[in-house]
């Protein structure tokens, strides 16, 4: 059947490009999603409320929300999540009661937006939405409104002093409901932290928001366990137009941008989700100039056609300032344009009339997929959207190879919101949240945990060691620690407002000799200044026109080579401890494009700055000395167990191979956690070296007679070959990983009362 056979049905017309049909390895259509009504109008349940039919699910929240019961949500973007539990908390609460609702958002900016979003309808119950965050805090220094919405880190700095903590108690004293939106959004290591800050608030009513959730009793459970009231679960739909899939392989950078330029032409918004930040500011910049070449610039005003085109093609990204972003977004609601964006405008942000979403390479999870997917077709007027996916690596080649395929991914179990019983991070904020706010409440175990990690200089002290302040304020922050550079403007001066980064970039991503395009100039560090916590990079402007030119065509790069080892160098196993990540290199690349596929070349090599960053995390040392390439498979066959076992991200582990042979240690395998949760300790091994040993054996049996890239998200381009002595090693790699967690199981300092129970499989 045709592309055009295929739409008539639908009475669609949508115009594919030829360059697309040229190149399109799979095109098909889906049918659409709509909500199923109620019979029930919002203002028969209150006369204040607008005069609108509310779905189903949104029905039946509102009764349960008024009945005082936890509520878990887990509805589609777009549609209605906010309504069905704003509109029922309206009427219940009190004018003039300052903090009776929390409402927590991944984001300020998405605080910001569902505070106008949700100006109106409040107005009509003389109630106040005010958000909460360091920027309001200037103005004000005490929430007012009877509905408060915030950020979980500005949420979890008022548990950070005695004095903050005390005047949140007084705050919000009359606080009824907090609310969690996009609660899918966030890794473990946050999830343990919300829970424990819930554990310590109590409030009288919890309400989650979610579109994708693939462990809804476990989440209902938990949220049970907090107040002590039952939680009940409500699943909706999304309003979801026809849509048709286009998959195109990995494409040349000429051919990508020509493929945006015609999108620039055609009505209805296109999103573009990049990898990274730097990969979307580059691809904007590349878009705008190829259109100022075509027709459709010639449509323009002579002099307002950069300036119109800087406007139509735009990018959204944490890089970005918050007023910056603001006006992106007013410029997102009004019309037609293209925006490239790494992962800000999947989060629940509401724009206009999106028909088009393209995805540069599948995310690394399947809830994220979702979540991009979400943006388009929200608007009943729009009949049909395009979702077009550029396949980045051998993974994406596998789940787009047929539309079988992709329709089981898509229909997959989204990754499970990990609640991790008894956490060590969890444990150790709450030992430091009784050290600093509530000392009468401290334990001896509190203290034998402080005291282990030298967060205490003995169990006799009352307060942090310097590495505990440090501990403390940083490092059990909700996002980790942030620090603030100076960038510069075209003129070579230092910006007026400094920039947020994490602690972990300034070193790992602003080395001397690095390359980045920021506030319309290419810039690099010519090094730092000041020492420690006080470091900063200084920028200094590039004036070559040839490096410029290069490095926006992505021909000319930067990059930085690290190593992560154990701060303990003799540590002969894993556990919870420290890590220290090392830069090593920073090298200038050059793309060359005489050879298939391009590759980057060495151009410059720079020795890093000896700075170092260290991080606290459960990790494992495994040692072997057999080829590495054997021990990496074995890995990677590991962490895809744990997805399709247990339905865990692919980035919430990470992995690294140290040392040489002739070493006194050996070469190792380092296995850790990307962000310090305690997931290693919870994991059932057993039946995920089970799935893994399957998953390698199957690998192995296929194309046996030559060499193959194995393809799972973990793992880009690794070559394998099936032989005996390949078999034997795959057979030692699987052993020392099970020694490996035997020796982590016997730490009885973290022992577990309960492990995350598997899922099902198709193993």
């Amino acid at each position: 059947m045709t592309i055009e056979q295929n739409l008539t049905y639908y009475n669609i017309q949508i115009q594919t490009s030829p360059m697309v049909e040229t190149f399109a390895r799979l095109i098909f259509t889906l049918e659409g999603t709509t909500q199923v009504f109620s019979e029930v109008y919002a203002k028969q349940l209150d006369q204040r409320l607008p005069d609108i039919q509310l779905y189903q699910y949104q029905a039946k929240v509102y009764q349960a929300i008024k009945s005082g019961n936890n509520v878990l949500v887990v509805s589609g973007t777009g549609s209605g999540k906010t309504e069905a539990c704003f509109f029922p908390l309206f009427s219940m609460v009190e004018p003039k009661k300052i903090g009776q609702v929390l409402a927590i958002y991944p984001t300020n900016v998405l605080a910001w937006q569902q505070q106008q979003r949700l100006q109106e309808y409040s107005s009509w119950f003389g109630l106040k939405i005010h958000q909460w965050s360091g920027e309001t805090m200037k103005e004000s220094k005490v929430p007012d409104g009877e509905i408060i919405t915030t950020n979980p880190n500005f949420l979890l700095d008022n548990f950070k002093s005695k004095d903050r903590f005390a005047s949140f108690k007084d705050w919000f004293k009359d606080l009824e409901t907090i609310i969690f939106d996009e609660i899918h959004m966030y890794d473990a290591r946050q999830i343990a932290l919300l829970t424990e800050t819930l554990n310590i608030i109590k409030p009288k009513q919890i309400i989650f928001l979610s579109a994708t959730v693939g462990n809804l009793e476990e989440v209902a459970q938990t949220i049970s366990d907090i107040n002590r009231k039952s939680t009940q679960i409500y699943r909706g739909s999304s309003q979801k137009a026809v849509t048709q899939y286009i998959v195109l392989p990995n494409m040349s950078q000429l051919d990508l941008i020509s493929l945006f330029v015609e999108y620039i032409k055609e009505p209805g918004m296109s999103i573009v989700f990049t990898q990274t930040i730097a990969e979307a500011d580059q691809l904007r910049r590349a878009t705008v100039h190829a259109g100022l070449q075509s027709s459709f610039a010639s449509m323009l005003p002579l002099l307002e056609r950069e300036k119109c085109l800087n406007e139509i093609v735009t990018v959204h990204h944490s890089g970005l300032s918050q007023e910056e972003r603001r006006i992106i977004e007013d410029r997102l609601k009004r019309g037609s344009m293209i925006v490239f964006s790494p992962k800000t405008l999947a989060q629940g942000i509401d724009v206009a009339n999106v028909v088009r979403v393209v995805h540069l390479g599948l995310p690394s999870s399947l809830a994220d997929f979702l979540q991009r997917e979400g943006r388009a077709g929200r608007r009943r007027e729009t009949k049909w959207t395009e979702s077009v996916i550029i396949c980045k690596n051998a993974y994406d080649e596998l789940i787009l190879s047929n539309k079988a395929t992709f329709q089981a991914y898509i229909k997959g179990t989204p990754e499970r919101i990990l609640l991790l019983p008894e956490s060590p991070v969890a444990r150790l904020f709450r030992s430091c949240f009784r050290m600093k706010c509530l000392p009468r409440e401290i334990t001896n175990e509190d203290k034998e945990q402080l005291k282990k990690f030298d967060l205490i200089d003995s169990l006799e002290s009352k307060k942090f060691s310097n590495k505990g302040v440090m501990f403390w304020k940083e490092s059990l922050s909700f996002y980790g620690p942030v620090r603030h550079v100076f960038f510069v403007n075209k003129d070579g001066r230092p910006r007026f407002k400094p920039d947020r980064i994490s602690a972990e970039d300034l070193f790992l991503k602003y080395q001397p000799h690095t390359l980045h395009f920021k506030y319309g100039v290419l810039q690099y560090v010519e090094k730092y200044d000041g020492e420690g916590n006080y470091t900063q990079p200084v920028f200094k402007v590039v004036t070559d026109s040839v490096m410029i030119r290069l490095y926006k065509h992505n021909v000319l790069r930067s990059y930085i080579v690290k190593q992560v080892v154990p701060l303990n160098r003799q540590t002969n196993r894993g556990g919870i401890g420290h890590l220290k990540i090392i830069p090593i290199q920073v090298t200038i690349s050059f793309l060359r494009t005489d050879c298939s596929p391009p590759q980057y070349e060495v151009l410059e090599k720079y020795p890093a700055d000896s700075r170092h960053v260290i991080i606290l995390t459960t990790y494992l040392s495994i040692p072997f000395s057999f080829p590495p390439i054997n021990m990496e498979m074995v890995i990677h066959c590991f962490i895809q167990a744990l997805r399709l076992t247990q339905d865990i991200r692919y980035t919430e582990i990470e992995h690294t191979i140290f040392g040489k042979q002739e070493d006194d240690l050996g070469k190792r395998m380092l296995l850790f956690e990307s962000n310090f949760s305690g997931l290693l300790l919870h994991l059932n091994v057993e039946y995920i070296l089970k799935a893994a040993r399957e998953i390698s054996e199957d690998y192995l049996r296929q194309n046996s007679d030559y060499i193959d890239i194995f393809p799972i998200p973990t793992c880009r381009y690794i070559k394998k070959k099936n032989d005996v002595l390949s078999k034997h090693f795959v057979d030692l790699a699987f052993k020392k990983i099970a020694e490996g967690f035997q020796e982590l199981k016997n730490d009885h300092y973290w022992q577990l009362s309960e492990k995350i129970s598997p899922t099902p499989s198709n193993f």
